[in-house]
Order: C-alpha cells, then structure tokens, then sequence
C-alpha cells in the first residue's frame, strides 16, 4: 500500500501513461479527460434523475459498507482501522465514563467480522443492481460514468486480496460483478 499515491487505495492504474492517479484526484481527472456534455451533464452521465438518485445511493454503498470491509480484510487485526471507516465505532471505554480520554484512551470497538459480513451483502446488493443493466454500464448509461469508475476501481482491489479472504471468495462466485469489472477495465485499456 505504500506504492499506492498518498498510500491509499483504490488508485486509478492508467496503463498507456504507466502511472497511478490517487483516489481524491479520480473525480478531476474523469472530468477533464472526459467531460460530460448535454442534458445528463447535471446528471453525471445517467439517463434520468432517478437512475441518477439510484447511482448516489450504490456510491454510498460502496463508500459506507464495502469499502471498510475492504480495509479490514487488507489490514488484518489493527488499531488504525477505526480512522478508515467513514462512521467511527463508539469508544471502548464508552461515552458515559467522566474520565478525559487522556486516561480512558481513544480506543474504538471493532468488530472486523462484522464489517466484512456488511461487505458480502453489499457485494450481492451490487450484483443484483448490476444483473439487470441492459448495456456495459451502470444504470443504462450510454457511456461509462463517474459511478462506472468507482465501482470498478473498489471491485478491482478486492481481487488483490489473499484468495482466503471472504470478501474476495464472494466476488470471485459472482461471474456479473467480474464481467463488469472486466468490461469497464476493457474500456479502460482500449478506449
């Protein structure tokens, strides 16, 4: 993780400039190499604004529930866990103490099992989101999206993951969740 831009992941490989694009630049970088035009700018390249609305929540998705899951999976046992997981896990020695933290310490309460048992079901609740798309992207978008790119880009870590993991046994049984990551990474490569 330390060749990784900022040492974190998911970082976007671009093969062709043989360089790695940090995941806070991804956004800027979608939107200067390929600026969305016409009626469904406002909508980040969906057709309508409920597809729109549905993409916000499978970001959310993968940002709240699978990414998590994800870092517990890559870190094993650690402390520095609870700074990654966008909604802290309560103190261990409780809010209700009237100890100052500086006697109590900051340790969080983590239950690791737990938080990849949320990721597996938001690995299926993304295969069935994306079973139904009629074309090669998210939400029936004519072209790849900012969603497209988040998807596949958290997808694609997990594959990296010891073949033990439970998060990546779950996605390696889900053949539309790899034929999608294999189909944006496709478009990715050969434009």
């Amino acid at each position: 993780m330390t060749a990784a831009p900022s040492g974190k992941l998911p970082a976007l490989h671009l093969l062709r400039e043989n360089r790695l694009i940090a995941a806070d630049d991804i956004r800027s970088w979608l939107d200067t190499q390929h600026p969305l035009t016409g009626k469904t700018a406002s909508l980040q390249g969906m057709p309508t604004q409920a597809t729109y609305d549905s993409a916000l929540a499978t970001a959310q998705l993968v940002l709240v529930r699978l990414l998590p899951a994800y870092n517990v999976s890559l870190s094993g046992p650690s402390n520095d866990v609870a700074l990654m997981i966008p909604g802290p896990p309560p103190l261990s020695a409780g809010l209700t103490t009237p100890l100052p933290a500086s006697f109590t310490g900051d340790e969080r309460v983590i239950d690791e099992d737990e938080l990849v048992e949320i990721g597996i079901e938001a690995l299926e609740a993304l295969r069935v989101k994306l079973a139904d798309r009629t074309g090669s992207w998210a939400y029936g978008a004519r072209a790849p999206t900012p969603l497209d790119a988040l998807l596949a880009s958290h997808l694609y870590c997990i594959y990296g993951l010891p073949a033990s993991s439970a998060l990546r046994s779950k996605l390696e049984q889900s053949s539309e969740l790899g034929d999608y990551v294999d189909s944006v990474l496709d478009y990715a490569m050969n434009g």
